[in-house]
């Protein structure tokens, strides 16, 4: 994307977020933070809870491998990586690279990509299993109209084709096949003519994806489980967000919200930050199951007061942890600016955020995004 695209974009996004700011009452908004300020460390806690569990789901994806880091080494991994991401702009896929690197002395470059993938894909599978609930709810909890019932349609058939193309990335491994379609469709043409050029190194890859599902089932499913669990957490900090303003929302509302939320914000995957688009979506959601549009612009500014707690403390481990060594082996020699360069994973169709739940990894819903 050019950069005048991208500054263009950021600008939108900072547009978009004023006015709904604006809309929702600034004044207003800033006296419901003031009279309900344990929301927000009750919300960082949350997600504690929420990354203890994707650290659980990528270590059983790196327990399969000769050599892994201990458990504590990669939460730490897992909450740096989503914080990363969430600061890296317009593309949100710089933690990858730093888990890839991050694995060195474990794994060997392929091996360590094939981890780090593999774990963004159950990421996005979880994802799908967020997005299909939130839809089933919707159905029940919004008024049928025909633009409602319309979008809800679209928007299952969507997901679910996604999420086929997901299992079949861990079935049968497709990214071979992907670098052939993106070297046939304009403007990303030159992407798959650089990806062509690393052909060995991702059949590798491919077959270090399939291998794990195939050979390791148990673990794979156990994985995709922590991960589903983790976005289950996560809805909660919906819940307890509105508690803060004496709106008692259901968990079944909550779970609603978060997915619709998620699946909107990685529609706009390009835009920066999330930035307005996230609190407009919350915003209409929140109006579209008959609540007040302005609790959804502030739960979505709670939401970020946590999501830049969490950053802080993620590149704060980045920065300073240096983690333990490996019993075996010596740690390989720091890699180039141009090694990480190349290094960069983008998660097919899903934005691998910021949070979780409704941010989206991040996440996050989070930080995500989600």
């Amino acid at each position: 994307m050019p950069r005048g695209a991208r500054w263009a974009l950021l600008l939108a996004g900072a547009a978009l977020y004023a006015l709904v700011l604006a809309q929702a009452g600034i004044g207003r908004l800033l006296e419901q933070i003031a009279g309900a300020r344990w929301t927000v460390p009750v919300a960082v806690g949350i997600y504690g809870v929420v990354y203890i569990f994707n650290a659980a789901a990528w270590h059983q994806v790196l327990r399969a491998e000769p050599r892994h880091p201990p458990f504590l080494h990669t939460l730490r991994l897992t909450i740096s990586g989503f914080s990363i991401n969430f600061i890296t702009p317009f593309l949100a896929a710089g933690g990858e690279p730093y888990r890839v690197l991050s694995l060195g002395p474990w794994l060997d470059r392929q091996r360590a990509v094939g981890a780090v993938l593999i774990f963004a894909l159950l990421h996005a599978l979880s994802s799908i299993i967020l997005w299909l609930s939130a839809l089933a709810l919707a159905f029940i909890l919004m008024e049928w109209t025909v633009l409602h019932v319309t979008v809800l349609v679209l928007a299952t058939f969507a997901v679910l084709g996604i999420g086929t193309v997901l299992i079949a990335l861990h079935r049968h491994g497709l990214l071979i096949r992907l670098v052939r379609i993106l070297e046939k469709i304009p403007l990303l043409n030159r992407l798959g003519a650089l990806l062509a050029k690393r052909r060995p190194a991702l059949i590798e890859i491919d077959e270090h994806i399939t291998h794990f599902y195939r050979n390791h089932r148990r673990r794979f499913l156990i994985a995709l489980v922590f991960e589903t669990i983790a976005r289950a957490v996560a809805v909660f900090e919906l819940v307890v967000i509105a508690r803060g303003v004496s709106l008692h929302l259901t968990y079944a509302q909550a779970l609603c919200m978060s997915g619709l939320a998620a699946l909107a914000i990685n529609l706009m995957f390009f835009i920066p930050f999330e930035l307005g688009w996230k609190e407009a979506s919350l915003l209409g959601i929140f109006r579209m199951l008959g609540l007040s549009g302005e609790i959804g612009v502030y739960t979505s500014v709670v939401s970020r007061l946590r999501e830049l707690i969490w950053i802080g403390l993620g590149v704060g481990m980045a920065w300073f942890g240096s983690g333990p060594k490996p019993a075996l082996g010596k740690r390989k020699p720091e890699a180039s600016e141009r090694e990480i360069a190349e290094l960069e994973i983008v998660e097919p169709g899903i934005e691998s955020r910021k949070s979780e739940g409704g941010a989206a990894e991040g996440p996050e819903d989070g930080s995500g995004k989600t």
